[in-house]
């Protein structure tokens, strides 16, 4: 049986969704598909990838080097977020990664507002 990861292509880009009263931009398929059934994983690289750090930092209290590449680093703070959210620990994010991270609040203007 393959994991979930190899069920899914990888996420290119990144997409803005809105809910809970705010938008948060989330690694998709490509940018703007709103596809979220996709992976990143370690060696990488891309705009997805770059979302991924970029939240991490933000919501997970991470200090990625915003690079676009998945690698040792990335890979750690992934699991970390994993453990924190009670899921599968394996470093790999996936569409079960992505459905429980907490995202970046941002307003209509592109305002922060936590997370």
């Amino acid at each position: 049986m393959a994991s979930p990861a190899a069920a899914t292509g990888p996420c290119s880009g990144s997409t803005w969704f809105y809910y809970g009263g705010y938008w948060h931009r989330i690694p998709t398929t490509t940018d703007n598909s709103g596809n979220r059934q996709c992976h990143l994983q370690q060696g990488l690289v891309g705009g997805g990838v770059g979302e991924l750090q970029r939240n991490l930092n933000r919501c997970y209290g991470q200090s990625l080097a915003l690079d676009n590449n998945y690698g040792p680093k990335t890979t750690q703070a992934v699991r970390y977020a994993q453990s924190r959210l009670n899921i599968n620990v394996d470093g790999v994010f996936g569409p079960q990664t992505s459905n429980a991270m907490v995202w970046a609040k941002f307003d209509s203007a592109g305002n922060y507002y936590g997370c």
